[in-house]
């Protein structure tokens, strides 16, 4: 029975601390993934062009073709609706709300994916014309580089699987 509980309180104590190496290692990396990567900024669309320009990098765009891209970008920024910090407060409040009923709602839980559905199509919706418009600025050999990148990116998707 001694050696029982021994066992139970080392495999517990080892849990214990591989989580908490878990969490430290990932405290440290936080604001390297994606998003981070992103500038932060990516949720809901709103990268700034971080990742367009990124996109960009290396395919020796005219002076001309830069201001353009800023252009297209700019105007993106500046149509985008601005976040409402009330109605965000209260769609996580109707989400733990959700979550704290003894019974679940379906019904109410499918609405809200399908708010939030709606509203991410319609970011995405924006973000591939935007992306569209900076694609019909490039020359025939950009795109060319762009597609040889794609295809590589592609290739080494695959090779994951």
């Amino acid at each position: 029975m001694k050696l029982t509980k021994t066992l139970t309180l080392a495999a517990v104590a080892g849990l214990v601390l591989s989580m908490t190496a878990i969490s430290s290692a990932s405290a440290k990396n936080h604001g390297q993934g994606y998003h981070q990567e992103q500038g932060g900024e990516f949720h809901h669309g709103r990268a700034g062009g971080k990742h367009m320009k990124r996109m960009l990098r290396g395919l020796d765009l005219t002076d001309e073709q830069k201001q353009q891209v800023k252009d297209i970008l700019d105007k993106a920024k500046a149509d985008r609706p601005e976040r409402d910090p009330d109605t965000i407060k209260a769609q996580m409040e109707r989400h733990h709300q959700l979550m704290l009923a003894a019974e679940f709602d379906e019904q109410a839980a499918r609405e809200m994916i399908a708010v939030r559905q709606a509203k991410m199509a319609e970011v995405q919706l924006k973000q591939m014309k935007v992306k569209h418009q900076i694609m019909q600025l490039l020359t025939a050999e950009q795109k060319q580089k762009l597609e040889e990148r794609r295809a590589e990116r592609m290739k080494r998707f695959e090779d994951r699987f």
